[in-house]
């Protein structure tokens, strides 16, 4: 019965007929997979995508292969050992800071840099004899392997390891992110496991493969998250009243004849404050009482392992922690959001619906597409269009 659910789910949402893989799936050479199927988890996948794409610039690489039904020859790529000897000449801080241009780590509380980690598993890579896209193979099967991977900070559930297979072109796994686990859970009405959500996908696979007989179990995840991606989209440009202001916008109100002079100056204030809301400030930049909101919120993140953050909680585990009221509000410290109120400079949080929240760290670029909701409550102000 739970099975037929999980079926008829995917039937209703997902057009699995025209179903293709992004271009991650077609990377030049391996350690290309190893930087994505890192730097992926817990992030913003255009984050991770440009991480990719600042590397093959710097070094003036290929980074997609010409022919998407052939791995490239051994001679046209660039092996684990050249990509390992490459970080131990810089270090692996100088990666992160000034080749990937991508500091995240691979948890907020005790992690280690994602590119310590990419060297990391590299070198794991090379000790079992894999350099190329055709040498894989030798340690899909290989428990050992598994094993190895699994002691990395950051990468203890798999979940980066079945990514990086799927990357180098296997059709056997899935990635069970967020986005997989919220869309079985949709369709069955409950929480599953990672290696629940793998098998789950293996038989509602091949089932589905009668009627799609192109389909692979690494195409119904692709189809999956794309779907999940385009949902959450959805659901924040439901809830914003404006486009991302520029740093020289102009104002003017639909509907509305003017606007008084209180509404003028909330309204300018949106657009020079933009900045602080759009590019990211670390943790350097957050006050004592605000980094106790902050170490508050990991600590939801960790305990819960999913991204969406409620407020309640937060506050929960606020009073638990330091025996009072949290007097600051969450969304104080979304991107997506303007208060009458301060306008903190460092951000670590989206805005999805009332009293629920989207936990994305520091990560956000400045040059992703921000809309912003400012209506502020209790005063009536018009929709205004902001270029």
């Amino acid at each position: 019965m739970e099975m037929q659910r999980l079926i008829g789910y995917i039937r209703s949402n997902l057009d699995l007929k025209n179903a293709n893989l992004g271009d991650e799936y077609f990377y030049q050479c391996l350690p290309l997979c190893v930087i994505d199927a890192v730097y992926s988890i817990n992030a913003n996948y255009k984050g991770t995508r440009a991480t990719v794409m600042r590397y093959c610039e710097f070094f003036d690489m290929k980074r997609l292969c010409s022919d998407r039904d052939n791995l490239p020859p051994r001679e046209e790529q660039q092996t684990i050992a050249s990509f390992i000897a490459k970080i131990e000449e810089r270090g692996h801080k100088y990666f992160a800071e000034q080749v990937f241009l991508n500091r995240q780590r691979t948890s907020t509380r005790n992690g280690i840099l994602k590119a310590d980690a990419v060297y990391r598993f590299a070198k794991i890579l090379t000790e079992y004899g894999v350099e190329c896209l055709q040498d894989v193979e030798k340690v899909a099967a290989n428990e050992n392997f598994d094993l190895a991977i699994r002691k990395i900070p950051g990468q203890t559930t798999g979940v980066s390891l079945n990514y990086f297979f799927m990357l180098a072109g296997s059709d056997e796994f899935i990635k069970p992110d967020r986005h997989i686990l919220a869309f079985i859970k949709g369709g069955i009405g409950r929480t599953v496991s990672v290696d629940e959500a793998q098998t789950l996908l293996g038989i509602a696979c091949n089932i589905l493969q009668t009627n799609f007989p192109h389909l692979t179990l690494r195409l119904l995840d692709n189809a999956i998250w794309n779907y999940q991606r385009r949902i959450i989209k959805k659901g924040r440009n439901d809830v914003c009243k404006t486009k991302k202001p520029g740093l020289n916008s102009t104002v003017t109100a639909n509907g509305s004849n003017g606007m008084d002079e209180d509404v003028k100056k909330y309204v300018r204030r949106l657009i020079d404050g933009h900045k602080s809301r759009i590019a990211p400030m670390g943790k350097d930049y957050l006050t004592q009482s605000q980094n106790y909101v902050y170490e508050v919120v990991k600590y939801v993140f960790e305990k819960t392992g999913e991204n969406n953050i409620s407020g309640k909680e937060v506050k929960k585990q606020y009073r638990r922690k330091y025996g009072r009221d949290m007097q600051l509000l969450l969304s104080d410290f979304c991107y997506n959001l303007v208060n009458v109120g301060p306008d903190f400079k460092a951000k670590f949080l989206f805005y999805t619906r009332r009293s629920e929240f989207e936990y994305v760290d520091f990560s956000v670029s400045s040059d992703k597409h921000v809309p912003i909701i400012w209506n502020p409550k209790g005063k009536n102000v018009p929709p205004p269009t902001l270029w």
